[in-house]
């Protein structure tokens, strides 16, 4: 009876020394790749590396005890830890070495060469153990570009016409299909668990931030922002129908209202005008942010908020921290038209059912929710 009971104790060890490793695994994969807590990552390693040692002794106490088990399945324990096992540090340790290379203090062409033959070796390390290595371009010109000489920094930046922009590394991270907040796959940005940009603390990856050229630390604390926010519309005999959706938006006392909203992914804030912000009555920060549009024609705000939005369709919910403006666009569409002329399957729901309805306009929804926002299948009605 004392023997099973004492099998049934290291059983339990055997699964709390792999649920560490699995919790080890899970931070390397949320650590923030802008700016890595190298104190954090190496206590954590240090911690993890006694794993194997632990889990062998307590394996071979399990294997002394428990004879009904076949000396092949105590193997394959044993051979699963260990490929975990070694899998893992491997990753935290390319990781660190990665994001931790010393820079270049001066030009060197020895010490240069070094340095990327390092950034190879642990690339290829990293790609081995399973990490989307191919798709990190923008992200590496960054890093390696941080870790050069001044000098070199700036012959590089001179020379390069591509030198790549936040909104550029933004552009990149949509196309590959990366969590703008994490720079990783397999999540939205809304799911996402990383922590938020540590300038402004909005829910994006430091990388992408996007500094004022007005921008000063003297600014009392207020958040002082370059956005881009494109809108175009044309005067001539065509026209384009832009993405427009009614959502349901919760006041201060959780009521619900409807509002139409205009979608637009080339934004990269969200925005609301003043008027509804008034109706909905939500609380209204003070902030500092500059918005470029076309032919780099900029405007400022000074005032911001944060809203709770909810689809009329199904059970889909997000918060949404908007700029406050006086008024976003023109009622839209810019003139009224007969639906006939589209061919609009009969069973789908329209997000907006007045499409072709001039109506206001309080909400635009930005690149930072707008990918959130579509479902899975498109239909495509022609050219009409």
């Amino acid at each position: 009876m004392a023997d099973l009971e004492n099998l049934e104790a290291l059983k339990r060890k055997r699964s709390t020394l792999k649920g560490q490793l699995t919790r080890f695994q899970t931070y390397l994969g949320k650590v923030d790749s802008s700016n890595p807590d190298f104190v954090q990552i190496e206590a954590r390693l240090v911690k993890s590396e006694a794993l194997l040692e632990e889990f062998n002794s307590t394996q071979f106490d399990i294997e002394v005890l428990d004879k009904e088990t076949t000396q092949a399945d105590h193997d394959n324990e044993r051979d699963n830890f260990e490929q975990n096992y070694y899998s893992i540090i491997s990753k935290a340790k390319a990781i660190l070495a990665l994001f931790n290379l010393s820079g270049l203090t001066k030009e060197s062409y020895i010490k240069m060469r070094a340095m990327l033959d390092n950034v190879s070796k642990h690339l290829r390390a990293l790609e081995v153990l399973g990490e989307p290595v191919a798709q990190w371009d923008t992200l590496l010109i960054y890093l390696v570009t941080s870790k050069l000489d001044p000098s070199t920094r700036r012959d590089w930046e001179e020379k390069n016409e591509n030198d790549l922009t936040p909104k550029d590394r933004f552009s990149e991270s949509k196309r590959l299909g990366l969590c703008v907040n994490c720079l990783r796959k397999n999540h939205s940005t809304k799911d996402c668990k990383a922590g938020t940009c540590r300038k402004c603390n909005k829910r994006h990856h430091t990388l992408l931030h996007i500094l004022s050229e007005n921008s000063s630390d003297s600014n009392s604390g207020s958040e002082n922002q370059e956005i881009q926010a494109n809108h175009s519309s044309s005067n001539d005999n065509s026209y384009t129908l832009l993405s427009t959706a009614i959502v349901q938006v919760f006041d201060k006392c959780g009521k619900l209202h409807d509002c139409r909203v205009l979608l637009d992914s080339g934004s990269m804030s969200s925005f609301i005008t003043k008027r509804f912000c008034e109706k909905i009555q939500v609380s209204i920060k003070n902030a500092n942010f500059t918005i470029s549009g076309i032919n780099q024609a900029r405007i400022t705000t000074s005032k911001m908020t944060d809203i709770k939005i909810q689809s009329k369709h199904n059970s889909f919910q997000t918060s949404v921290r908007c700029l406050v403006l006086p008024k976003i666009t023109e009622r839209l569409p810019c003139f009224s038209f007969s639906r006939e002329s589209l061919d609009i399957p009969k069973n789908i729901a329209l997000a907006d059912d007045k499409f072709d309805s001039p109506s206001q306009v309080d909400i635009l929804l930005g690149a930072d929710v707008f990918w959130d926002l579509l479902m899975v299948g498109q239909i495509k009605l022609g050219k009409k």
